[in-house]
């Protein structure tokens, strides 16, 4: 009978040892990070790290409602994206250190199954932004995000 207390504990030991979990949410840990824009309230992970951002959405069958990932780079400038592995469509928000939305690429389908990397195209913001926020497609024209709007960030570690 004690090895049944003991065994259950000591798998899952070895088991969580194996498992490399790697989010970060950059605010104060008690708090969701949350991105506002008009009427629009996003729950975002926050992709502050080279392994979260190569990361992104990739592989995931889909993104709830109101919810997003928000990418912060290491330097100034957010660089280009691509929809590798991507398998819904997106917005993509790109914010300046000014806090108000730069530019906006909407209905961004991802690619065929089967295309070549060569030839999945890069989005990248003109003029040049700080942040980038990727939504479900549909979001940025259901709470009317546009050029200027101002962004409110919320249990989030950024600067503006």
């Amino acid at each position: 009978m004690l090895f049944q207390f003991w065994i259950a504990p000591a798998v899952f030991l070895l088991l969580s040892s194996c498992v490399n979990i790697d989010i970060s949410f950059s605010g104060n840990g008690d708090e969701t990070p949350v991105v506002r824009i008009n009427d629009g309230r996003f729950e975002v992970e926050v992709a502050d790290t080279p392994r979260l951002r190569e990361r992104g959405l990739r592989g995931r069958p889909y993104l709830p409602e109101r919810e997003g990932m928000l990418y912060v780079p290491d330097g100034p400038v957010a660089g280009p994206f691509w929809t590798k592995g991507m398998l819904f469509p997106l917005d993509f928000i790109w914010i300046d250190r000014g806090c108000r939305v730069v530019d906006l690429a909407t209905y961004i389908d991802p690619p065929r199954r089967g295309t070549p990397d060569n030839d999945i195209p890069r989005y990248r913001s003109y003029p040049r932004a700080a942040y980038t926020l990727e939504v479900n497609a549909g979001e940025v024209d259901r709470f009317r995000i546009r050029v200027v709007d101002k962004v409110r960030f919320e249990n989030i570690d950024v600067r503006c």
